[in-house]
């Protein structure tokens, strides 16, 4: 449904970031590579109420929207950057991959890829620590 966030019953509210994705798949990969502070949505445009972005963000000076780096990615990556605006002060910052890689989303990068590229791409991409 639309209010439906995935992990959000494991965010550690202490942290300084979130990183919100788009798909079980794309978090899972996320959250193997050490960046646990993920929650994942059922898909780019659907989003939560306002009630529930406050609650997801709040706690956060540091939002990551990690979509998919096709136009309707960027496109709900965009929407959902301004609906947090309206309800959070955290610092919002989409993340895309880059072109050079051929791929649209995280998991497809691994997939590809490998680990060693995807962590690689995280570490210098994401500006935060894994855990």
């Amino acid at each position: 449904t639309q209010n439906d966030v995935g992990n959000m019953q494991n965010i550690d509210y202490t942290c300084n970031y979130i990183i919100i994705t788009k798909s079980h798949k794309d978090f899972r990969v996320l959250k193997n590579s050490g960046y646990k502070n993920t929650v994942y949505f059922s898909n780019e445009g659907q989003y939560p109420s306002k009630e529930i972005l406050s609650d997801l963000t709040k706690f956060f000076n540091l939002v990551y929207i990690f979509f998919d780096n096709d136009s309707a990615g960027i496109k709900a990556s965009l929407n959902l950057k301004n609906k947090i605006s309206d309800v959070s002060t955290a610092k919002v910052v989409l993340v895309y991959i880059k072109n050079i890689y051929k791929v649209k989303d995280i998991a497809d990068m691994y997939k590809f890829h490998g680990e060693e590229v995807c962590n690689e791409f995280l570490k210098d991409t994401l500006n935060v620590p894994s855990t």
